[in-house]
């Protein structure tokens, strides 16, 4: 995977970096993606007041080269244990008819604890994972922000999810977890 190779690349180039926090990771994505919405200018801002240094430019080239999903812009934190990275972009998919646009902010690190990130993200979605967008160990969670918790939508494009995504209340979870690294990412869908 491009991104792996690319976060491989920056963590050995990284020996004077300032020290990764300590904090579960999905604490660190609830505080930087979730609180923020995902609107990239409030994470970046968020990341920078805890010290997150910007991702190099020819690293953010390097992962820039999805046609679904642009990076508007990126942070990083390490220390000798690791380095923690913030991806933050949007894209378009398409979902029937409708064009479906998704800004993402997503937390990531190696290495990192994949199980504890699953649990988290599970006790985060009080749901099932989308079984349609789950696939080979990744795992994604379509959910109704309720008020009082999440409700699971199991297909973004009918009728009553479109008019949930066009109120604000779709929230999207995206999990990549193996031994070197954990990725998840945080998307706001809008129509």
């Amino acid at each position: 995977m491009k991104l792996r190779a690319a976060a491989i690349g920056l963590a050995a180039a990284l020996a004077a970096a300032s020290p990764a926090a300590a904090e579960p990771l999905f604490a660190t994505f609830q505080r930087l993606c979730i609180a923020t919405a995902a609107e990239s200018q409030a994470a970046l801002a968020a990341a920078d007041a805890e010290g997150w240094m910007p991702l190099p430019k020819s690293l953010m080239d390097d992962l820039d080269d999805s046609e679904d999903f642009h990076l508007d812009d990126g942070r990083m934190k390490s220390d000798r244990d690791g380095l923690l990275f913030m991806l933050n972009g949007g894209g378009e998919r398409r979902i029937g008819w409708d064009k479906l646009a998704i800004r993402m902010c997503a937390i990531g690190a190696m290495p990192g604890d994949a199980a504890h990130l699953r649990q988290a993200a599970a006790d985060w979605a009080g749901v099932e994972p989308n079984a349609r967008l789950s696939e080979d160990g990744d795992i994604a969670y379509v959910v109704e922000d309720t008020g009082a918790g999440h409700r699971s939508i199991s297909d973004p494009d009918d009728a009553e999810a479109k008019r949930l995504i066009k109120a604000g209340k779709v929230k999207f979870m995206f999990l990549k977890a193996d031994e070197e690294m954990v990725l998840v990412a945080y998307g706001v869908p809008t129509l």
